[in-house]
């Protein structure tokens, strides 16, 4: 995922190198987190950006696994922060895959709040109490 400035100028990628791993990427430079993707699992990644008038801004990643529990609120560990000076104003959200590789993206969230992009928006939550309403019905006969 790149955010772009008017003149089609790269100001931040986000995503996956070709190492598997997550990457941030800024400028000419990229940096890669620990964590390693397993070619055919699926993924939550969430990406946050603090900007800062003064000084560098701060990019935070972090990313659950299928069987990971999704934190209710923004961690206190991320897989990857890095603070960098991004110059330029995003006017563009660029999506790539790598023709070379099978991904695919279900779905892009942006919100201003942790809970705007992790926590399922209402009609999905009633879905899921419904469907658990019927679960334990089932189990009660």
């Amino acid at each position: 995922i790149r955010l772009m400035d008017s003149q089609n100028q790269t100001i931040l990628r986000i995503g996956l190198g070709g190492n598997n791993k997550l990457l941030i990427g800024w400028g000419s430079s990229i940096e890669y987190a620990d964590v390693e993707f397993a070619p055919g699992d699926t993924y939550f990644l969430v990406a946050r950006i603090v900007t800062s008038q003064s000084g560098n801004d701060t990019i935070q990643l972090k990313a659950y696994g299928i069987n990971d529990v999704i934190d209710l609120e923004a961690p206190g560990a991320w897989d990857k922060v890095k603070a960098v000076n991004m110059s330029g104003v995003a006017s563009q959200l660029r999506v790539e895959l790598d023709r070379d590789n099978m991904a695919g993206i279900d779905e892009i969230r942006i919100g201003t709040t942790w809970e705007s992009v992790v926590v399922p928006e209402p009609a999905a939550m009633s879905l899921l109490a419904l469907g658990g309403a019927v679960i334990v019905k089932r189990r009660k006969k």
